[in-house]
C-alpha cells in the first residue's frame, strides 16, 4: 500500500523534526515511508537513537537508502535498518517484535511520518500503540543485527549532519510552551513520541498536538505522545 508519494524532507523540517523526538540512546527510531534514507541518515549519524528503522515499499528508493546507508562509517551503518515492503504489515510485525530483519530489535519508541492524511489514517491505529506503550519489548532488547543486508526486505543503516532550525508556533494548533509539569530532559519525556510532517494526525479521532513548530515556507511539523490522547480541544 502506497501511503504518500515520494517528497524530500527539507532540512529545516528535519531538524525541527528530531528535536522535538528528543531521542537518545534507548531510542528506536522508525521512519514509515522512509524514501531515499535521508531522515535515518540524519538520526544515526548524530547517534542520537539506538537503531534506526525505515520501511519503503518502493524497492528503487529502498535500494538507494541502504547505498546511502552503506556509504556511511562502519558504526553508524549498524544501526540502520531498511526493511522494503508493505509500511502497515512491517510496522505491526516491529510492533509485535516478529521482524526477522531486524533480529531482535526492541519495538520503535520515536516515529516520524510524512504520509498524506489517507496514509495517516491508515497508520493511525499503529501509532496509537507506539504513543501508548503498547510495543513487545520496551526500551531494553537485544544489540540487534548488524544492519545493511543484501535481501529486498533485509536492514540498511544511514545518517547524516545539518544544522537548521524551525521556528515554534504558539497559533493554537500546539501548545506552544511546553508542558510545565515535564522537563525537556530526555529523563522525563514519553516514552513513545510521533512526529508528523505537513498534516496533523486525524483530530476526529482524538489525536491532539503537544508541539507544533513551522519549517520551510511555514510548513508544519507537529509533535504527538501518550498526551495526545487525553487533551481536550476543538477536534474539528
Amino acid at each position: 500500500m502506497q501511503l504518500a508519494p515520494f517528497n524530500p524532507t527539507e532540512s529545516t523540517a528535519l531538524e525541527s523534526a528530531l528535536q522535538m523526538l528528543q531521542l537518545d540512546e534507548s531510542d528506536i527510531f522508525l521512519d514509515i515511508g522512509c524514501g531515499d534514507g535521508r531522515v535515518l541518515q540524519e538520526a544515526a549519524e548524530r547517534g542520537a537513537a539506538r537503531y534506526c528503522v525505515g520501511i519503503e515499499n518502493d524497492a528503487g528508493l529502498a535500494s538507494r537508502a541502504r547505498r546511502r546507508a552503506s556509504s556511511l562509517n562502519s558504526g553508524t551503518c549498524r544501526r540502520i535498518f531498511v526493511l522494503e515492503g508493505d509500511a502497515l504489515l512491517h510496522t505491526e510485525e516491529l510492533l509485535a517484535g516478529r521482524v526477522q530483519e531486524t533480529d531482535g530489535i526492541p519495538a520503535p519508541t520515536a516515529v516520524f511520518v510524512y504520509l498524506l492524511p489517507a496514509g495517516l489514517l491508515a497508520v493511525e491505529p499503529l501509532l496509537r500503540r507506539v504513543v501508548a506503550g503498547e510495543g513487545a519489548g520496551s526500551n531494553g532488547g537485544t544489540d540487534g543485527g548488524d544492519g545493511v543486508g543484501e535481501s529486498s526486505t533485509r536492514g540498511a543503516k544511514e545518517s547524516n549532519h545539518k544544522e537548521n532550525r524551525g521556528s515554534r508556533s504558539d497559533d493554537g494548533d500546539g501548545d506552544g510552551d511546553r508542558d510545565p509539569n515535564r522537563s525537556h530532559g530526555n529523563a522525563d519525556r514519553p516514552a513513545g513520541r510521533v512526529v508528523s510532517y505537513m498534516f496533523s494526525m486525524p483530530r476526529n479521532l482524538g489525536w491532539m498536538p503537544i508541539e507544533k513548530r513551522l519549517g520551510k515556507g511555514n510548513c508544519p511539523i507537529y509533535l504527538y505522545d501518550e498526551r495526545s490522547l487525553h487533551k481536550t480541544g476543538d477536534f474539528s
